[in-house]
């Protein structure tokens, strides 16, 4: 009889350790406090709950906002980057003077990074939004914690989507289409009027499509002593 008792004093403890909640002045707290360890043990299911719970029976608190911002969170932690990225976009217009405003740009903008793909032949529209994002910390916060790391993520993404731009247009040009590969050439001469590589695509695919008066004075600025843009513009003018 002693053993049994024993054994339910034991498990009576157990099952009040599992069930012990977190302290807090309200529920809405509690709730809060039950979903931040449930996130930290990765219980993501478990959290979302107690969130959507505040949010449904306690929607005047405190708690409701910082509820709307951990649902965004756990959706970037679930790799969820497309749903992460609107719910930080509707918590930003629901919540504007949310103390953490810096961070959750920063969250935008790595919700549209992360969904890159590995290879720039492949679709990136969604660097266009982090670079916007990324530009967006820049600006608002030059100072911040973000800043340089925001600066570094634009330059990536802005040499990615040459990369892209001469993916198509050199496509463009082998495959006899002229006028399409002066169009990308031109497009990246004016983003990146440094790269030389843009110049002559442009020169050439002009060369191809015998367009003679706009190949010859096509702008080659720093380059327009190099050997390989006179040559090309030596050939125009045979047209």
């Amino acid at each position: 009889m002693m053993h049994i008792c024993r054994l339910l004093a034991l498990l009576f403890l157990l099952i009040s350790c599992a069930t012990q909640r977190p302290e807090g002045v309200t529920e809405a707290e509690v709730l809060y406090r039950e979903s931040e360890q449930f996130i930290k043990a990765e219980r993501f299911l478990l959290a979302t709950e107690k969130l959507h719970t505040i949010k449904t029976h306690h929607p005047y608190s405190v708690y409701a906002a910082q509820a709307d911002f951990l649902l965004a969170e756990i959706l970037f932690l679930q790799g969820n980057y497309a749903e992460a990225a609107a719910n930080y976009l509707m918590f930003r217009d629901l919540h504007p003077r949310f103390e953490r405003m810096e961070y959750v740009i920063y969250q935008i903008a790595q919700s549209y990074y992360k969904q890159l793909p590995s290879t720039h032949d492949r679709d990136l529209s969604s660097a266009h939004d982090a670079i916007r994002f990324f530009r967006e910390i820049q600006a608002l916060y030059p100072k911040g914690k973000y800043a340089i790391e925001a600066e570094e993520r634009c330059n990536e993404l802005k040499d990615l989507l040459q990369k892209k731009e001469f993916y198509v247009a050199n496509f463009y040009y082998n495959t006899e289409v002229y006028d399409a590969a002066f169009y990308r050439y031109n497009t990246i001469y004016k983003n990146f009027p440094q790269s030389k590589e843009a110049i002559l695509g442009a020169l050439k695919s002009l060369y191809q499509d015998k367009k003679k008066e706009e190949c010859l004075n096509f702008p080659t600025g720093e380059f327009s002593t190099s050997k390989e843009i006179q040559k090309i513009k030596k050939r125009c003018s045979t047209i």
